[in-house]
């Protein structure tokens, strides 16, 4: 059984973006919606981590391979010619549930409803689910250039709800802010490897190079619009967090708007701080 938790015959990027879901999966969507759908099927044995092969973006390959045996690129699915008895597809199935409230779909048969996974009463939690945190991270020192304290920073550029991304302007003086508090700083996003500017000690790394990176403790916080490369931290990581909601969509109970119910690693306001819009005094907490 091949199972499709995320999709892309778009890019995701300026020029080459799309809001449909069956063209472009959201990394967020896939985090709170499909990737725990994979791991309530794991669990109760709908999916087996042997034989059956998990479908997503090749960047995301990372949030399966710890679970399962198979995993290939939504590129690499298509090549296959793939009969359609032998399709899972999440991404079309939680689409119609979430946005369209159809009941009959193998995300409402995974939830019996959204509450009983994720929220005050979710059925599994990263204790009782130690699957929701489990990702195949790499050896930081394989990707630190240097020893010095660092951060990490995501930087969102895309077509699709371009103002979820602070301006060009906000994102220089953040990186110039944190070399002057004599961070590295390791920036991720796509089409963003333009900031690399190794003489400022500013580096470009990949989504699975920054999960890895945010469990180091050298790692002095994750600075990340309201975007799912950002979202990665509810999930996994031990540094503060820092958000800027530059459109004022975050909701405290939706799970798709960094609510509560996904904040799986127990961000408090200890380690987490988030504003509407931009503060360069927000810095000072890292």
């Amino acid at each position: 059984m091949y199972i499709i938790a995320g999709c892309n015959t778009k890019n995701g990027t300026v020029g080459d973006d799309s809001a449909r879901g069956e063209e472009y999966f959201e990394l967020g969507w896939e985090l709170v919606l499909t990737r725990l759908c994979v791991i309530s099927g794991l669990k109760n044995k709908l999916f087996d981590p042997e034989k059956d092969t998990i479908v997503t973006i090749n960047t995301r390959q990372f949030l399966y391979t710890s679970l399962f045996k198979n995993v290939i690129s939504y590129q690499e699915f298509l090549s296959r010619n793939v009969s359609k008895d032998d399709i899972y597809d999440l991404t079309m199935d939680v689409g119609n549930w979430v946005v369209y409230n159809k009941p009959n779909t193998t995300a409402n048969k995974l939830w019996s409803s959204q509450k009983d996974f994720i929220g005050s009463n979710y059925l599994y939690t990263s204790e009782t689910a130690p699957e929701i945190g489990k990702f195949d991270l790499i050896d930081t020192n394989k990707i630190l250039k240097d020893n010095n304290n660092f951060c990490c920073m995501v930087v969102r550029k895309r077509d699709h709800v371009p103002g979820r991304g602070m301006p060009e302007s906000f994102v220089n003086d953040c990186l110039t802010r944190l070399y002057n508090k004599k961070y590295t700083i390791y920036v991720m996003g796509k089409s963003t490897e333009s900031y690399e500017n190794k003489e400022k000690n500013v580096y470009h790394i990949s989504l699975q190079e920054m999960a890895s990176l945010i469990n180091d403790p050298r790692c002095k916080g994750l600075i990340t619009p309201l975007s799912g490369g950002g979202m990665i931290r509810f999930f996994t990581g031990i540094c503060p967090m820092i958000t800027f909601d530059m459109t004022g969509h975050y909701s405290n109970t939706h799970p798709l708007m960094w609510g509560e119910p996904i904040n799986f690693t127990r961000l408090s306001p200890s380690n987490w701080k988030l504003i509407q819009g931009y503060d360069p005094n927000l810095l000072n907490f890292i």
